[in-house]
């Protein structure tokens, strides 16, 4: 990680536990500075990148199966003085893509009570040869399947990447923006308190002058408590906030970390309602189909699909070919002595006569695909939906923050006529107090339409399984 960014995490956060970093002076972090940091440093996204290391050791597990093998076998019997037999054989084995298995060796084998099919020549006797399935397992067996399987899983497993990163992403945004807008709501409520204590102590004067009734004193001590009690819920809901906004700050994935006190979130006049991408409008049923869930689906049926195939090549009969050449060496060499007219071979064959087995296999594991095929149709459409929702509430929620902030524009020009008119004696403090909460609660309206097509954008990126990217 670059300087910079570590630095950064010591001037905006403070490891627990920990004495506090910097001074007094309010520190703001923004929202992609904050997806950054939930993206470098949060244990998931760590966790994240170690799906395409499994699936690439996956890919070379299944690639072990074609690793060239050797063998040896050694066997003795003394008894009673006797050496009945001492058995010697080693080689190895080379299996292919095609099925094909190539394979060498030597024995040298002697004894009193040998085998006499094991007799061979007092210098031993090599062979070399070939093994070949011709029914069962020509176009695929267990080795070959497990290869293409470990290879779309390795697919998947970028996939899977995605989905975890893209569930991180949309949990620590909403977190961000419910800590944004707690936060300011406690800045509308604060502002707020201070407006009526200063209002408390102006009629108190007035009341103690002659000018203001003191029954004004109490509806403006009232008004003080009101506005007290407001800010102590923001207060509540802002740390609340900051609690849960502290659950995605980390630093290496390890350490866990908590806001310093003095950072606050980017400002209100800094964030703007935003209009829905064109792009997921027009093309919400393709994007739809590149969710990772919906693909990692699609992977798992191309895997079966390859166990389907390997079912089916169950029906057929085994018969599996074997030939070797035979040589004894003749001094130093092996090949003087080779001789097309000594070999050994032979085959073997098996089928079932029923093939009850089989048949019920192919057909459990087509019912598996059919069963996951609709749960994809299912998936596609659901998933389209929810971004189609999604995108309807930014489009709204943006067209309603025009008429929330022209709204307490509104409210703003009426409270301070109001003002003018209480310090002229031509209104009452009932007014101006109700002048006042309509624009707080205008000022609080519009915050939560703002945070609300935030949060829907981001929803409607999730959806459609996209929010990850968005990061890269």
């Amino acid at each position: 990680m670059k300087l910079t960014k570590v630095i950064l995490l010591y001037i905006l956060l403070n490891v627990r536990l920990g004495p506090c970093l910097i001074g007094q002076e309010n520190k703001i972090m923004d929202f992609d500075t904050f997806m950054e940091i939930v993206e470098e440093h949060h244990p998931l996204s760590l966790q994240a990148e170690l799906f395409p290391e499994q699936g690439r050791q996956g890919v070379k597990h299944a690639k072990g199966a074609f690793d060239p093998k050797l063998i040896s076998d050694l066997a003795n019997k003394n008894f009673d003085g006797k050496n009945y037999y001492d058995v010697f054989e080693g080689g190895m084995k080379i299996p292919t893509w095609f099925g094909l298995e190539f394979y060498g060796g030597f024995e040298q084998n002697q004894g009193v009570f040998l085998n006499p099919e094991r007799t061979v020549p007092d210098g031993g006797l090599a062979h070399a040869g070939v093994s070949l399935p011709v029914g069962r397992g020509l176009f695929i067996d267990k080795r070959r399947a497990s290869l293409r399987k470990a290879q779309i899983a390795q697919r998947s497993s970028l996939e899977e990447r995605r989905e975890l990163r893209n569930q991180l992403f949309y949990e620590a945004a909403k977190a961000y923006w419910d800590w944004f807008k707690a936060y300011h709501v406690l800045g509308v409520y604060q502002d707020a308190q201070r407006l009526a204590e200063v209002r408390l102590r102006a009629v108190q004067q007035g009341a103690e002058l002659g000018d203001r009734a003191f029954i004004d004193t109490l509806e403006a001590e009232i008004q003080v408590q009101n506005r007290e009690l407001s800010a102590q819920e923001a207060l509540l809901e802002l740390e609340n906030a900051r609690t849960l906004l502290e659950l995605f700050l980390w630093r290496d994935g390890i350490i866990p970390l908590e806001l310093a006190n003095e950072t606050i979130p980017m400002a209100n006049e800094d964030v703007d309602a935003r209009l829905p991408d064109q792009r997921f409008s027009q093309q919400i049923d393709s994007l739809a189909y590149l969710h990772p869930n919906l693909a990692q689906s699609r992977f798992k049926l191309e895997q079966l699909g390859i166990d389907q195939r390997l079912k089916r090549e169950q029906l057929k009969p085994k018969l599996d070919l074997k030939y070797n050449f035979l040589t004894e060496p003749v001094g130093n060499s092996w090949i003087s002595d080779f001789n097309t007219n000594n070999y050994a071979w032979g085959f073997s064959f098996s089928l079932p006569l029923f093939l009850r087995k089989e048949r019920a296999a192919i057909n459990l594991n087509r019912l598996k695909m059919d069963a996951l095929r609709y749960d994809i149709s299912g998936k596609q459409e659901s998933i389209s939906t929810k971004a189609q929702i999604a995108i309807n509430k930014v489009n709204n929620s943006f067209r309603q923050s025009s008429l929330a902030r022209d709204r307490v524009d509104g409210y703003s020009r009426l409270l301070e006529a109001e003002r003018r008119m209480f310090r002229a004696g031509e209104s009452s403090l009932f007014l101006v107090n109700s002048r006042e909460s309509s624009y707080v609660q205008a000022q609080v309206k519009y915050l939560d339409i703002l945070v609300k097509n935030r949060k829907a954008e981001i929803e409607s990126i999730y959806s459609l399984g996209l929010l990850s990217d968005q990061e890269e």
